[in-house]
């Protein structure tokens, strides 16, 4: 049995959850959920509230997974030609900057393809892109909770 930390990243709160996982069974042991004060030091705050969060359900030094909020990720679908799947990566990125609002190359980005209908001309690709900034935050205000961000998910759209 191994312990998993998942960490719900919002800008308003922070919950920290710890599970125990054996297999392909998850058991969910201890909960915290900690406010983040809205104001100027919003890092210092969420440093605050996710060390909290860590103490109260007993976390020491580990990995955990971060489940980022939706409004600090950019997801939209993209069309792409078919072509090789070796320069899929490069056309999405590429396509992406040209249609997220505000996307540079610093930005993280992942994305996974959409099942193909038939009749359809180009491959849909379904794109998520996080600023360096908010990863940043996430990466260092974990750090200071002696926490190592091992992975980011795009939390449930609504």
């Amino acid at each position: 049995m191994t312990k998993q930390i998942i960490i719900d990243w919002h800008p308003a709160y922070i919950t920290a959850a710890q599970c125990n996982v054996r297999g392909q069974q998850v058991q969910l042991s201890k909960v915290s959920r900690q406010s983040v004060a809205a104001d100027d030091e919003t890092v210092g705050n969420a440093a605050t509230a996710l060390k909290a969060a860590v103490s109260e359900i007993g976390a020491g030094k580990a990995d955990v997974t971060v489940v980022a909020a939706r409004e600090l990720i950019e997801v939209r679908t993209l069309s792409v030609p078919r072509i090789d799947n070796d320069e899929l990566p490069d056309i999405i990125r590429f396509q992406a900057q040209r249609q997220l609002a505000s996307m540079s190359d610093s930005w993280t980005l992942d994305y996974v393809m959409l099942p193909e209908e038939p009749g359809q001309e180009m491959q849909t690709a379904l794109v998520g892109a996080i600023s360096p900034d908010h990863l940043r935050t996430i990466e260092q205000t974990c750090a200071a909770a002696n926490l190592n961000v091992s992975h980011v998910a795009l939390g449930p759209i609504e």
